[in-house]
């Protein structure tokens, strides 16, 4: 998990998915591989913004 944080935290989610793999493989095609993975994972992250319930901080108006 260090090493994930260390190459993809803060970026967008292709690009720490590319980055992440080239730190941590030895894979060739890295851009078809991160094209897969997040390919793969946009549906998951779709549906979580759906079902997500965002709420306001004390104090902030809506």
């Amino acid at each position: 998990m260090e090493e994930v944080l260390a190459h993809g935290a803060g970026k967008e989610k292709h690009q720490a998915i590319t980055d992440v793999l080239k730190a941590s493989t030895n894979a060739t095609d890295i851009a078809t591989i991160a094209a897969e993975a997040f390919a793969n994972f946009k549906p998951t992250l779709k549906l979580t913004y759906e079902q997500l319930e965002v709420k306001t901080f004390p104090g902030v108006k809506e």
